[in-house]
């Protein structure tokens, strides 16, 4: 109402950008479209009743008549509002609970810390029920559907949340939440919001309920793998010096055998003999040498080489 200064740098009502393309309120419409899916998830008084559209025909002189949904047309149509039930037009602002857990972040501590900002917002909403006049029943009626049923619902499913994290730990717990929830990370979607926490503890309770066997998915056999690997070298007995051992060291045919250094022909002759109180082992020589022919045998033979 009141005239912009000359030095005003609010811009023009021509050169703001339309709905559609303006990013905060883009963002501010989808954080209120994941605070109100889990709202009316949890909701016990929501007016779930969608009235229905009129349908229209045409005739063959060019009217169109109305069809009608009841037996007898000419009936009045009285339209009932439920007392006990609450919509939209009923909200206001700051009346949605919303939080943001990044995925890389998400850590015992950053749920208990929403429990308790869900703790603080039933206090404020106890608070306006008992402000609100009677005359606002479907206010009132969606504070008291907020203060036993919605919250304490969240609270419940967020502690649920944090009793996975302490049972199998915060890094266990992310990996089924990247391999799952893969498709919506390519399409922008980086932390749990109201929107998707009822999705991201069904599936985090899903994973860990499975056994590997049982894994279905791209990466099942890798799993598997993966898991009898570890018990292969669970089971495994390092003597220290795997790391010294070359490569011809896979033909000696019993674990106990000697292990000679580098350079050293490995013969019987250096080995004990039977007599003495080992057994006689020959091993293969790493660095053989090369054999040469006899002097003055297939002297033409080696001229025309």
């Amino acid at each position: 109402p009141y005239p912009q200064a000359p030095h005003s740098t609010r811009a023009p009502a021509s050169a703001r950008l339309p709905p559609q393309q303006d990013p905060e309120l883009q963002q501010t419409y989808s954080k209120f479209d994941n605070a109100l899916k889990l709202t009316i998830h949890f909701a016990q008084y929501f007016n779930r009743k969608v009235d229905k559209k009129p349908t229209y025909k045409a005739t063959p002189d060019g009217y169109m008549i109305r069809q009608t949904h009841i037996a007898n047309p000419w009936t009045p149509v009285i339209k009932k509002n439920r007392l006990k039930s609450w919509s939209v037009k009923d909200l206001k602002e700051g009346d949605l609970f919303y939080f943001a857990i990044p995925f890389n972040e998400l850590t015992i501590a950053a749920v208990e810390e929403e429990i308790r900002k869900a703790r603080r917002h039933l206090t404020n909403v106890k608070k306006m029920f008992v402000i609100t006049p009677q005359k606002a029943k479907g206010r009132r009626w969606f504070l008291f559907d907020v203060m036993n049923n919605i919250i304490p619902r969240v609270q419940d499913v967020l502690l649920e949340l944090v009793k996975l994290l302490q049972r199998h730990g915060e890094e266990n717990t992310k990996f089924p939440l990247f391999m799952f929830r893969e498709q919506e990370m390519q399409e922008g979607e980086r932390t749990i919001h109201p929107g998707n926490l009822l999705d991201v503890v069904d599936q985090v309770k899903f994973y860990f309920s499975q056994s590997p066997n049982d894994l279905a998915g791209v990466s099942s056999n890798y799993i598997k793998d993966l898991d009898e690997r570890m018990k292969a070298l669970a089971s495994r007995e390092f003597t220290g010096y795997e790391d010294d051992l070359s490569s011809d060291s896979s033909t000696i045919s019993s674990d106990d055998s000697p292990v000679l250094p580098k350079g050293v022909t490995s013969t019987s002759s250096h080995l004990p003999s039977a007599s003495g109180g080992g057994p006689s082992v020959a091993f293969k020589d790493p660095y053989p040498q090369p054999q040469f022919a006899a002097a003055g045998a297939d002297s033409d033979d080696s001229d025309d080489s």
